[in-house]
């Protein structure tokens, strides 16, 4: 979804650290047209990755990813762990292959499939920085439901559908 939210501060507690606000929301949903143009983008993309043109520029120049370095590089990522529309594509393409424009829920993408390693077991030393990230995550995620438990208590809640 796109939009702005506008926020004004009504007051402010400096001792406690809160903040009392009110919002209004400004949704923007995009249209047909819209959809239409960026398909026409990836359209042409496409075209030109078929032509010859570097992956690299026109991922610099288009890619919106975030996950992605500005080429456009996820990375190694294991093919069971991926959505299975995605390991369907994956199936039929060699390395350096591309594939059709694919339509997703956020846009398009066109996916090129620089190498591929056999299934393995992962080892230790590969995945300790994400062991590491995943156990610090988690463990945020149980006192921020403790702290959101204890707001709970402290304040009362009405939920408006």
């Amino acid at each position: 979804m796109y939009g702005y939210h506008l926020i004004e501060v009504m007051d402010k507690r400096a001792e406690t650290g809160e903040v009392r606000l009110r919002h209004i929301l400004v949704r923007s949903e995009p249209t047909d047209k819209d959809v239409e143009e960026v398909f026409a983008t990836a359209t042409q993309i496409h075209k030109d990755l078929l032509a010859g043109a570097s992956f690299d520029s026109l991922a610099a120049r288009y890619n919106t990813d975030p996950a992605a370095d500005k080429v456009g590089d996820l990375g190694w990522l294991r093919v069971t762990e991926l959505p299975d529309f995605f390991q369907e594509v994956l199936s039929n393409l060699k390395p350096g292959d591309v594939s059709q424009v694919l339509r997703e829920s956020t846009g398009f993408r066109i996916v090129k499939l620089v190498e591929r390693d056999a299934s393995r077991p992962y080892e230790y030393t590969e995945i300790k920085d994400d062991l590491k990230r995943f156990y610090e995550q988690e463990r945020f995620g149980k006192s921020y439901e403790t702290y959101v438990e204890e707001l709970r208590k402290k304040f009362p809640i009405e939920r408006r559908i």
